[in-house]
C-alpha cells in the first residue's frame, strides 16, 4: 500500500503537478488551500476595493444630499444599508465586504456633504436648526403637546448657537429656521413610524 502511494506521488511530480499551497485566509479566520491559478483577490485587495467602492458611492450621495439640502443621514441611503455596490464573488465573504464598504461609504458621504457646504454660514445654521428642531420635537412628543415648530422660542428668535463666523445674522436665522422645521418634522415622522 505504501509503495503504491509513493508511486502515485512520484508520477504526479513527474507530470509537473504540484500540491496546492496553503495560504492564510483572514476573511475566514482559517488557513485554506488554493491552487496557483485561483481567481480570488487577496484579503488586502478585497478590503481596499470594498472601501474604495464605498467611498466613491458615499462621496456622490453625500454631495447630492447636501445639494438637495437634506440632513446628513447615512441610514437614509440605500447604498449604505445594502453595502454591496461593486461586490463580486472574487472578493470573498460578502459580509466582510459590506463592513469595509460601509466604512468607506460613511467617510465619502461625510466628505461629500461637508465639501459642498464647507465654510458657509448656511451649513452651520441649517445643521444647528435640525439638531434643535429634532430635540424640541422629542420634548413635545414626550409631553404629548400639539406639534408646532413655530411656537418654540428658539425657532422664533432663530439665532440659537449663532457665532459671528457664520456671517450675517439674518442669513443665519433663515437657514436655522429651515433646519429647525426639518428636524422637528423628522422627529414626528420617526415617531409615527414606530407606532
Amino acid at each position: 500500500m505504501t509503495s503504491r502511494i509513493l508511486t502515485i506521488s512520484a508520477a504526479l511530480l513527474a507530470l509537473g503537478a504540484a500540491p496546492a499551497a496553503a495560504q492564510p485566509n483572514a476573511w475566514l479566520g482559517t488557513a485554506a488551500s488554493y491552487a496557483a491559478d485561483d481567481y480570488r483577490a487577496s484579503y488586502a485587495d478585497a478590503r481596499r476595493a470594498a472601501h474604495d467602492n464605498g467611498y466613491k458611492d458615499g462621496l456622490k450621495r453625500g454631495e447630492r444630499a447636501a445639494r438637495d439640502r437634506q440632513p446628513l443621514d447615512l441610514q437614509r441611503e440605500r447604498d449604505y444599508r445594502d453595502a454591496d455596490g461593486g461586490y463580486n464573488r472574487n472578493y470573498g465573504d460578502r459580509n466582510l465586504y459590506r463592513d469595509n464598504y460601509r466604512s468607506g461609504f460613511a467617510r465619502g458621504y461625510r466628505d461629500g456633504y461637508n465639501r459642498r457646504h464647507h465654510g458657509t454660514a448656511g451649513y452651520g445654521a441649517f445643521q444647528n436648526g435640525i439638531r434643535d428642531g429634532y430635540s424640541k420635537a422629542v420634548d413635545d412628543l414626550e409631553d404629548r403637546k400639539y406639534p408646532d415648530a413655530r411656537k418654540h422660542k428658539w425657532y422664533r428668535e432663530g439665532d440659537h448657537d449663532y457665532d459671528k463666523r457664520y456671517g450675517s445674522k439674518d442669513a443665519y436665522k433663515l437657514e436655522y429656521r429651515r433646519g429647525f422645521e426639518q428636524g422637528y418634522e423628522r422627529a414626528y415622522r420617526e415617531a409615527r413610524g414606530r407606532y
